[in-house]
């Protein structure tokens, strides 16, 4: 299986940028730490794999919530695991953080369960890197992890990429269905294929729909996040578009979506998966 480009891409600018923003981000994802924490048997013990952990919000949670269970997060992005490694030894978490590809890498001892916050969506063959996993889990082990469904179903995405159309000399390419990426897994029943072949049991994907919080004291500093995250950002660079026009109609368009406190609060839709090895 070769992960070669989205190790590459972790390790370059992209991964600087989560590893900057990793305090954002994970205010932007906290709704899910729950929905993933509370698939887990409260009794679970021994090492739990985080997939694609980043910068360790998943991995710290694990390790803060169950007293009996040591978090092994597992990702390929030198510069999230730098700072997931420091948050560990702050808060003294009984937390692991190992530079590896989870698709192929190998572990001392069986783990009790598995997790992951969008981490899992990236793989070249996502069927042998489930039945990676699979091979490694204890017997009726748990899974549970979140990933977007369809990126038009996610306001979030297409808010900045739509402020951002009007000023590009051409659309962006649209990714083939199942292409490795934050939406490969938009299909429920290719995700529960996926678990399914590789060997997964009681499999589960049930939507989950509500609004993020976007980070940023204000619609300005919202729309300069937004910009700066994901793929915009290169093909904003790529097409050499002007910033600032592009911020101030994402301001314009954002400034209509602010929640009770004045910060903007855009719809997403994920799935949460649970099975059992």
């Amino acid at each position: 299986m070769d992960n070669s480009q989205q190790i590459e891409f972790w390790n370059g600018q992209a991964g600087e940028r989560w590893r900057d923003e990793a305090s954002a981000l994970d205010k932007l994802l906290a709704p899910f730490l729950g929905s993933i924490i509370g698939a887990l048997p409260n009794n679970i013990q021994g090492s739990v794999l985080d997939v694609g952990c980043g910068a360790g919000a998943l991995s710290l949670a694990v390790a803060g919530q169950f007293g009996g269970a040591r978090s092994v997060g597992v990702d390929v992005s030198q510069p999230m695991l730098s700072l997931a490694r420091a948050r560990a030894e702050a808060k003294n978490a009984k937390a692991e953080f190992i530079e590896a590809d989870a698709s192929n890498f190998q572990y001392h001892e069986p783990f009790s369960g598995a997790v992951s916050r969008f981490g899992v969506m990236f793989f070249e063959d996502p069927y042998a890197a489930f039945k990676h996993f699979h091979g490694q889990m204890t017997e009726g082990a748990p899974l549970a992890f979140a990933c977007w469904r369809a990126a038009a179903d996610n306001e979030w995405v297409m808010a900045p990429m739509m402020a951002a159309l009007q000023f590009m000399d051409e659309a962006p390419p649209q990714p083939e269905p199942r292409q490795p990426g934050p939406f490969a897994f938009a299909e429920a029943d290719y995700v529960t294929d996926i678990l399914k072949t590789s060997g997964w049991r009681d499999v589960d994907v049930q939507p989950w729909d509500g609004k993020l919080e976007m980070p940023g004291d204000s619609v300005s500093e919202s729309a300069e996040f937004s910009l700066g995250i994901g793929p915009l950002a290169r093909l904003i660079a790529e097409q050499n578009i002007d910033h600032e026009k592009v911020k101030a109609a994402l301001v314009e368009n954002l400034s209509t979506r602010t929640g009770p406190e004045g910060t903007v609060e855009l719809n997403a839709a994920a799935w949460i998966v649970t099975a059992r090895a």
